[in-house]
């Protein structure tokens, strides 16, 4: 947190005034929304080197689900909750680890995940924010091309960011920044979540 003796009071003399945004989430059209800077985090995955061709050769035996919203055809969001991910053991004790100093500052006491596995030259997701989560959250497994990493985007400057990542990075979020997947150049398979 931001202690207010910290704070470079300058910053009180260049303030501006917010516009409306275009981007509109379905679930909230009736409210005016406003665009303002946000924080993202990284960091590595906890034995990524030691974990990730296992990882792989887990997530090929997980069940996938049909796609609805985008292009992905290997993904299992859909996919029920009670149904076991195949990666579970090898993903979740390290993904908690990682994740609790949120658990711990936010009271955060349930999460979701899901796999997404792209086909260069083929597979995007579309424009979207995460919806019902406290912190969103993306661990790329494989990443050939950094240039396929997620895009972040700022509405009212009709602008796209990116966080200079690699293989075995993870980035949190505040879940309601838009954000996107180019159409991959390379092979490309990550683990996004939400802490709820």
């Amino acid at each position: 947190m931001f202690r207010d003796d910290k704070i470079d009071r300058s910053i009180l003399k260049s303030i501006k005034t917010l516009r409306k945004n275009w981007f509109r989430s379905p679930e909230y059209e009736e409210f005016d929304l406003y665009e303002v800077p946000t924080f993202l985090y990284k960091k590595s995955f906890p034995d990524h080197k030691t974990i990730k061709e296992d990882l792989l050769k887990s997530i090929e035996r997980t069940e996938i689900s049909p796609s609805k919203f985008h292009t992905l055809k290997r993904h299992d969001w859909d996919v029920p909750p009670n149904i076991p991910r195949a990666y579970d053991h090898i993903f979740t004790p390290r993904f908690t680890k990682l994740c609790q100093p949120f658990f711990s500052r936010f009271g955060i006491r349930e999460y979701r995940y899901w796999f997404n596995q792209y086909e260069p030259g083929v597979d995007e997701c579309f424009i979207h924010c995460h919806q019902r989560a406290t912190i969103s959250g993306i661990y790329y497994i494989e990443l050939e091309n950094k240039k396929d990493a997620t895009i972040f985007v700022s509405p009212n400057a009709r602008k796209g960011y990116q966080v200079p990542v690699k293989e075995g990075d993870v980035l949190l979020w505040d879940p309601m920044v838009p954000h996107l997947a180019p159409k991959t150049r390379g092979a490309k398979t990550i683990i996004s979540f939400n802490l709820i």
